[in-house]
C-alpha cells in the first residue's frame, strides 16, 4: 500500500466506484450548556452512486482552490484520502475529508493521510488544522489519538454541521 499526493489526473470518473464506505454509530458527543456528553444513538450513513460522483467533483474543487489531496492506494485502486482545503484563514487549514474503504481499516492507513494533511496544512502557512468532525464516538477519537483537541475557536466557513465536533491539531 501506498500514499502519495493526488493530481488532477487522479480525479478520473469512476475513482469512488469501488470505495466501500459505510458508517454506523450508536454513540455521539452532544454538545450541552457545560461541555460534551456522550449520548445514545442508531445512525447511519453510507455512499451511495451519487455521492462518490458528487465526492470526485469536490475533490476536484479543492485542488481549484489550491488545496491539497493525498491518496492511499493498494496497487492502482484508491482506498483512502484525505483533502486539506484552501485558504488558510486566522492560522487554520481545514481538514475537509479523510476517509479509508472500511476494507482497509486498522491498517494505519487512516493515521498516514492525517499525517500528510497536517504537512501539507503546514505548507499552506497554516499553525493548526480545523477538523468539523462527526460527532460519533469512534470519530472523535480517532482524532483525539491523533493528537487533536476541541478546538479554541470555531471558524464558521470550515463548519459542516452545527452538530459536528469542532477540533484542532497545533502544527509545528
Amino acid at each position: 500500500m501506498d500514499v502519495r499526493k493526488l493530481i488532477a489526473a487522479d480525479l478520473r470518473p469512476g475513482l469512488l466506484d469501488d470505495f466501500n464506505h459505510v458508517q454506523n454509530w450508536t454513540e455521539q458527543w452532544v454538545r450541552t450548556d457545560t461541555g460534551w456528553q456522550l449520548e445514545p444513538l442508531s445512525a447511519s450513513r453510507f455512499w451511495d452512486a451519487e455521492k462518490r460522483v458528487w465526492m470526485v467533483s469536490y475533490l476536484q474543487k479543492h485542488l481549484d482552490r489550491g488545496g491539497k489531496l493525498f491518496g492511499a492506494f493498494d496497487g492502482s485502486r484508491l482506498i483512502g484520502f484525505a483533502a486539506v482545503d484552501s485558504p488558510v484563514v486566522e492560522g487554520y487549514a481545514p481538514l475537509s475529508l479523510l476517509f479509508v474503504d472500511d476494507r482497509y481499516k486498522r491498517k494505519g492507513l487512516g493515521n498516514a493521510l492525517f499525517r500528510c494533511a497536517a504537512a501539507a496544512a503546514t505548507e499552506l502557512g497554516a499553525r493548526k488544522l480545523f477538523i468539523s468532525s462527526i460527532p460519533s464516538k469512534e470519530t472523535v477519537a480517532f482524532y483525539f489519538a491523533m493528537g487533536c483537541t476541541d478546538a479554541m475557536q470555531c471558524i464558521p466557513a470550515f463548519v459542516d454541521s452545527e452538530t459536528d465536533r469542532w477540533l484542532e491539531l497545533p502544527l509545528n
